[in-house]
């Protein structure tokens, strides 16, 4: 706890010292960075993108579908992640951060995408993760949801969605018998948990917590079905 009371602190004091800035929100941080999901999806991008845990770390009380476009800037331009997070935070379009940090050039590429979210977002999953690209559009797009997706190899409802030989690059490897422990996998035509519903409503970074929830069936209608991988 005292770690992550520094982290707020740093974060405000960061803030505050912005021009016009606004006075940091934190009912609006509601991504426990201490979660088992959050440290892996930490690990996972700091091995990916090549900043320390620390500098991560922060990037994850934000959308946590922003953090591939975040940290892709912050690693083009060298600079730290939170700076980018926080022009983020103050409403700052990734057009006017790419014009900031980043050369004519370089920069022209974010402002060539209409969603550089979503751009980065897949080119994360696709380029570094090796996902199945007919898996893609099937991920959760947003919200804890995506968070806690790539915070495992493995997914009650796809399988081992990772393929083995990048799941154990950046140490995410988890055998079926620990997975079907942790609740993550279990064999065809058992039910299995996962999470659905997110965090994070169509308004981004001033949207209020939605309601998510642990659920036993194979979608997000409510009614029970069959889990695991077909």
């Amino acid at each position: 706890m005292k770690k992550i009371s520094i982290l707020f602190a740093s974060i405000l004091v960061f803030n505050l010292s912005l021009p016009q800035a606004k006075a940091l929100d934190v009912n609006l941080i509601n991504v426990d960075v201490s979660s088992p999901e959050s440290e892996r999806a930490t690990q996972l991008y700091s091995r990916t993108y090549g900043f320390p845990p620390e500098q991560v770390r922060p990037v994850l009380l934000g959308p946590p579908e922003e953090a591939p476009a975040i940290l892709q800037i912050a690693q083009t331009a060298g600079t730290s992640p939170l700076s980018i997070w926080m022009m983020r935070r103050m409403g700052m379009s990734y057009p006017t951060i790419a014009a900031t940090f980043l050369a004519p050039p370089v920069a022209q590429v974010v402002v060539a995408q209409p969603n550089y979210i979503e751009y980065e977002r897949v080119r994360f999953l696709r380029n570094t993760l090796v996902v199945d690209p007919t898996l893609i559009p099937q991920i959760p797009l947003r919200g804890i949801s995506f968070l806690r997706f790539i915070a495992y190899p493995v997914h009650p409802e796809y399988g081992y969605w990772m393929p083995p030989g990048i799941a154990k690059k950046y140490g995410y490897w988890i055998p079926p018998g620990q997975a079907k422990k942790l609740g993550l996998w279990t064999p065809p035509g058992q039910r299995g948990k996962y999470w659905v519903g997110d965090d994070f409503d169509n308004n981004g970074w001033n949207g209020k917590p939605g309601k998510g929830k642990w659920d036993d069936h194979g979608g997000g209608n409510g009614k029970k079905g069959k889990g695991g991988p077909g």
